[in-house]
């Protein structure tokens, strides 16, 4: 289903290698590759990393930078023809697809003749980008194998994919394929803080600091909360979402309460919903980090709350969490 073009995460979705954020070390390739033209031997590129963290974004803006009629820098020109034509969704030779709708063995046979016709525009390539393409059908990579392997050489492939290890070890082998990081709190709160200046937008420091906390690393996630609190009250103020982190640190305070029944109903409800060990490393390193370091996002009083009532027992409450054996499993 296509996004609402209105909504923030569209309005504010880069096209330009500049707004892509956190990604430095991806960009710096990806700029390379167009700027050498590279992409005209290297003509299969997967993307994996965690969702809402900018990996069908950045792919999209390769392929505009490499239809682009007057490349800048390796940067789309956004004002030429073909960039005007790909802003619209209007450029006949880029194709996007949904590895979980486009994942039939039929499909693939569909794409295979297709990908071994000459682009359109004679001076141009083809580009086809797979979102999703871990969902595809082990039948459908054998197709798609086949495609990367002998398909046309003006047609360029792309793969978008939150499970990086289900791609075929052959597709990766042929691929430039690169690890999309997730975005730091910091990060988050930055675009958000933009995002709302741009807008217009009233906001204070502890509800943005709470949104980017509780989506980890999701931009499209954070963005997606930003714009749903400015249509329903008209500002950014008052918001606290209960992110892992805080969670955990109630946890610790009833374990070192001694009170047993609610830390136990409280870990059993996390381990259903989260990775417990990472929200541990994570929420201890913010705890010791704290003051010096907020880049964790939990807030300033929940840290300082908790660190207080911890700071000698944190070694016995980390040795309890080791061996505690949730009751549901």
């Amino acid at each position: 289903m296509t996004e609402n073009s209105d909504t923030l995460q569209t309005r504010y979705r880069p096209n330009t290698w500049q707004g892509i954020i956190g990604q430095e070390h991806i960009v710096n390739i990806l700029t390379g590759i167009v700027k050498n033209k590279a992409y005209t031997y290297t003509r299969s590129y997967v993307l994996a990393g965690p969702a809402g963290s900018g990996k069908t974004t950045t792919l999209r803006v390769l392929a505009n930078a490499i239809i682009c009629d007057s490349q800048q820098d390796g940067a789309p020109c956004l004002e030429c023809e073909s960039c005007k034509q790909f802003a619209i969704g209007e450029y006949a030779d880029y194709i996007e697809l949904d590895g979980g709708q486009f994942n039939k063995v039929e499909d693939i046979a569909k794409l295979i003749e297709i990908a071994k016709q000459y682009p359109i525009n004679s001076t141009k390539q083809r580009i086809i980008l797979l979102d999703e393409a871990h969902r595809l059908s082990n039948a459908s990579w054998d197709s798609m194998l086949k495609l990367v392997e002998e398909g046309n050489i003006r047609t360029i492939f792309m793969f978008a994919t939150t499970e990086g290890n289900k791609i075929r070890p052959a597709i990766h082998s042929r691929s430039i394929s690169l690890q999309v990081k997730p975005l730091s709190v910091t990060e988050i709160q930055k675009e958000l803080i933009r995002v709302c200046n741009a807008e217009g937008l009233e906001y204070d420091k502890q509800s943005i600091q709470s949104i980017a906390y509780n989506f980890n690393g999701r931009m499209r996630d954070a963005l997606k909360t930003l714009d749903m609190y400015q249509r329903s009250q008209g500002n950014i103020k008052n918001i606290e979402l209960k992110g892992d982190g805080e969670r955990f640190c109630e946890i610790l305070k009833y374990a070192y309460l001694n009170k047993q029944t609610e830390a136990l109903e409280a870990l059993d409800t996390m381990m259903s919903r989260t990775n417990l060990g990472e929200v541990l490393c994570n929420t201890i390193s913010a705890i010791y980090c704290y003051p010096n370091n907020l880049v964790s996002g939990i807030p300033e009083a929940v840290l300082q709350s908790t660190k207080t009532l911890i700071n000698k027992q944190i070694r016995k409450v980390i040795e309890a969490y080791m061996q505690y054996k949730p009751q549901t499993y």
